[in-house]
């Protein structure tokens, strides 16, 4: 490593040759650094450390490029010193000491006279204590607690300061030479100071901590008074001091004194000055304690005392005090609410009869206005399901005859047995739904009636059988056969009209999807129940819909209806069951088809 002066300047700047093989003729690389070099290291796994007097460099041994570990930081080296445990510490000039980790520059504290910012250099005894030389005194501290601190920010360090007290003709020492500081073979270390060389074996030397601390003066408005355990002080008082009495001789920068008050901020530590008085602030009624600690070994332990602070409260602060005012409090304010609900009873009794009369009046008003409102709630909504259901069940005949008479304007010529069968079938589709045009005051009256309808005993077999009737031209057009096996024996108590809507649509629905096919229709009664079953023989309902269906029938109140999708029959089916309390269960064929299954709540036959 080598410097070199720039022209025309006092600065210096560095180059590193690295050689290979003896006698090291051979020049493997080199490096150059715009400032004047001060420290040269090889770490452990080949790198090499270099400090200058603006910054440390890396220079990784794979690699031939320079890393700068402080940053955009300017860091005048002194040292680089690797310890015993591998770590290695950088001191500086101005900027205290770090520790490099991870290629990253950790600072650590310095001693509150801030003379370790500029630090010369660090030597490790056998004991692992560092002594780092200053300006300004020597000072010593154990690596593991410096190491602490890397770990937890939190953790207080305190440095072992040696000045002229202990024996040394100056506090200067000297730093920034090629070596600041050196250890021999018999462990004595050797320091250059501005008053010559000094050596010193640091096994032999002691720090010398005060072991004992007394609490027991006190200055209070400018006169001192004596205390034991306890100091009782008035809320009147303006200033108060505690005295720490230390017997120590040796140097005050040694006494560490930290102070807590039980009021203050939980584990927070306050310095005491080289004074040694702890002054109290204003303090409120009460007893507080006042904890000290002082530092008595390397080891960062410490001792503690305690005394206890009373404050004695002014009359309006005692306890007695604060329970008269609340009872003579509570009794004002129990008289005020006397008096007012005295007042209050005889504003109500004024204003009662006055709104009863106005209550009534509206009561009437009201009651008229919501019968009114059902009414017309009722109308609308029969209204609505009236127009959808005659629109949903007139659809059938009247595409069956529009097909029919499409089929027959196809034909040229047409034989007369030809045109006599598709007249058949439309005479037959007109007066089929001649006749269900008969029944539509069934529809009108279904919203009028399920709620008081008084239904009659009727034969399940025969309505089953005039809705046959209905659908049996339609069915046999597309081959199908409508089968009615319900017993006609089979007797039911519902309501009629709404019975009949149901089948009605559920027939429609199996003839308009099962061709070449069979509609089987079968009851059976059960307890209460009665069970109607629609079976066909058709193309089936898909999986989407029959889950659409079941939940629909489960909240039916709430759920949003898909007229566009699915059409209008089997919502009018599940709207008329909630009417009659009664189920239907939709699920496929194993063969192929549909099966509707109408679990209907029969009413007593007494």
């Amino acid at each position: 490593m080598s410097s070199k002066q720039k022209k025309g300047s006092t600065e210096f700047t560095g180059v590193l040759s690295i050689y290979e093989d003896w006698p090291y003729k051979s020049l493997k690389e080199k490096y150059f650094f715009a400032s004047e070099p001060t420290r040269i290291m090889l770490t452990d796994g080949g790198n090499i450390l270099v400090g200058t007097i603006k910054g440390l460099f890396k220079l990784p041994a794979v690699s031939g490029k320079i890393y700068k570990l402080n940053g955009h930081n300017e860091l005048s080296i002194r040292d680089v010193i690797r310890s015993k445990d591998g770590n290695i510490w950088i001191t500086t000039l101005g900027k205290g000491f770090y520790l490099l980790k991870n290629n990253s520059l950790i600072k650590l504290p310095v001693d509150s006279e801030g003379n370790l910012l500029s630090s010369h250099t660090i030597l490790e005894d056998r004991n692992g204590y560092f002594w780092i030389s200053t300006n300004n005194g020597l000072y010593k501290i154990k690596e593991n607690m410096l190491l602490k601190y890397v770990q937890n920010r939190n953790f207080k360090i305190h440095y072992y300061k040696y000045s002229k007290e202990t024996g040394f003709s100056t506090n200067e020492f000297n730093g920034g030479a090629n070596i600041n500081g050196n250890k021999l073979k018999n462990e004595e270390f050797v320091l250059p100071s501005l008053d010559g060389l000094v050596f010193f074996n640091p096994l032999k030397v002691k720090s010398y901590y005060p072991t004992d601390i007394y609490l027991e003066r006190a200055r209070i408005d400018g006169k001192e008074s004596f205390f034991a355990n306890t100091l009782t002080l008035s809320q009147e008082n303006t200033r108060a001091e505690i005295f720490i009495d230390v017997p120590y001789y040796a140097n005050p920068d040694n006494v560490i004194i930290q102070t807590h008050l039980d009021n203050e901020k939980k584990n927070e530590w306050i310095s005491v000055g080289k004074d040694r008085k702890i002054l109290l602030g204003s303090l409120g009624n009460g007893t507080h304690i006042l904890t000290v600690r002082m530092l008595v070994s390397d080891q960062q332990k410490y001792i503690f005392k305690k005394i206890k602070i009373t404050v004695p409260p002014f009359f309006y602060q005692t306890l007695w005090f604060k329970l008269l005012t609340c009872f003579l409090l509570l009794c004002l304010f129990y008289l005020s609410i006397k008096w007012r609900t005295s007042f209050l009873r005889k504003k109500n009794h004024e204003l009662e009869v006055v709104i009863q009369l106005r209550t009534n009046t509206l009561s009437e008003t009201v009651n008229n206005l919501e019968v009114t409102q059902i009414k017309l709630g009722k109308e609308i909504e029969q209204q609505k399901k009236l127009i959808g259901t005659i629109t949903h069940d007139i659809t059938t005949p009247l595409k069956f005859i529009a097909l029919t008479s499409k089929e027959v304007l196809n034909y040229k010529e047409m034989s007369v047995s030809s045109t006599e069968r598709i007249l058949n079938s439309i005479y037959k589709s007109s007066n089929q739904l001649y006749n269900f045009t008969k029944t539509l005051k069934e529809y009108a009256d279904i919203y009028n009636e399920y709620r008081t309808d008084e239904a009659e005993l009727y034969s399940l077999y025969s309505l089953v059988e005039e809705k046959k009737i209905l659908f049996e031209e339609i069915a046999n057009n597309h081959n199908t056969t409508i089968v009615n096996l319900v017993s006609k024996q089979l007797l039911i108590r519902t309501s009629k009209n709404i019975l009949a809507v149901i089948i009605h649509n559920l027939i429609d629905n199996s003839v308009k999807f099962t061709r070449n096919g069979i509609i089987t229709i079968n009851g059976s009664d059960k307890d209460t129940l009665i069970i109607l079953e629609i079976t066909d023989t058709g193309i089936g309902m898909d999986d989407q819909k029959i889950e659409y269906y079941t939940k629909l029938q489960e909240n039916i109140e709430n759920e949003k209806l898909l007229l566009q999708k699915y059409g209008m029959g089997l919502h009018l089916v599940l709207q008329l069951l909630q009417m009659i309390e009664s189920k239907i269960i939709i699920k496929r064929n194993e063969a192929k088809g549909t099966s509707f299954q109408l679990i209907l709540k029969n009413r007593n036959n007494d």
